[in-house]
């Protein structure tokens, strides 16, 4: 199953609030959005963005390259479709 780097870094910050033992109320505070709209986001229902990885990884302590980092250790990149092109 591939895995994209959004993906990775979406079980990445999932995991990491469970290790913790904390509540997806740490995050929606660092996103300023409500649990619910956090959930959402948590779960696939609605797009993570960059700026939203970045502020997670800070609310839970990490750099947020280093975080990026972890993520796509996790992660399986669908490989890219290669061009055909005629060569002259």
């Amino acid at each position: 199953m591939n895995v994209t780097l959004t993906e990775a870094a979406r079980g990445e910050i999932k995991a990491e609030i469970a290790r913790r033992g904390l509540s997806q109320a740490v995050i929606a505070k660092a996103w300023g959005i409500s649990q619910p709209s956090t959930s959402a986001k948590l779960t696939g229902k609605t797009d993570l963005t960059g700026d939203d990885i970045d502020r997670a990884a800070r609310a839970l302590g990490y750099d947020p390259f280093e975080f990026i980092e972890r993520a796509q250790r996790n992660a399986t990149f669908p490989p890219l479709p290669v061009p055909t092109t005629a060569v002259a």
